[in-house]
């Protein structure tokens, strides 16, 4: 088994991913600095072998954006 601790998520290294990947993509690149989210499937009710570390900036940033 990969570092996911399943079998069958081993390829998620190839693609430069780990157990806590940055979860938010500003000015071209990935970034995060704030609490750590985790996800549950909701086919399985398991939590998924990622999590991602939400952007503190995205609170600076939310404002500029339009609906």
């Amino acid at each position: 088994m990969g570092g996911f601790g399943r079998k069958g998520y081993e390829f998620l290294s190839e693609l430069g991913l780990g157990p806590r990947n940055p979860g938010c993509y500003v000015n071209g690149a990935w970034t995060g600095g704030g609490p750590v989210v985790a996800s549950l499937n909701p086919a399985d009710n398991q939590a998924s072998p990622l999590s991602l570390s939400l952007a503190t900036s995205l609170l600076i940033l939310a404002p500029t954006f339009r609906i």
